[in-house]
């Protein structure tokens, strides 16, 4: 079984300020499906991937004790925008074809 699958969804504050939201497993140096987490005014937040020019899936952070200051849990809130953020999008469903037509009386 791979680290993934034990992996939490948690707030990962770097030394260099920024806080991502994240999978994460206790006891590891690796974060999966990272993106940070970017104060918008009025108590709002949004959500940006973390390097969106990169495929970062999954980011070894060496010297993890140097460079994380805190891991935190998220409000429940949080944690399911990021399960529907990190979900497949839905398929397209098309009609059938057939045309329906109606006429008054």
């Amino acid at each position: 079984m791979s680290d993934v699958e034990h992996a939490e969804i948690k707030i990962v504050r770097l030394s260099s300020g920024e806080e991502l939201l994240c999978e994460f497993v206790a006891g590891t140096q690796i974060i999966y499906k990272p993106v940070i987490i970017i104060p918008t005014g009025e108590g709002g937040i949004s959500f940006t991937p973390y390097m969106p020019y990169a495929v970062v899936d999954e980011l070894v952070i060496n010297n993890f004790d140097e460079f994380v200051m805190f891991v935190v849990d998220p409000v429940q809130e949080m944690k399911d925008k990021y399960i529907e953020m990190m979900s497949p999008a839905p398929s397209i469903i098309t009609p059938d074809s057939k045309i329906i037509t109606w006429h008054s009386s």
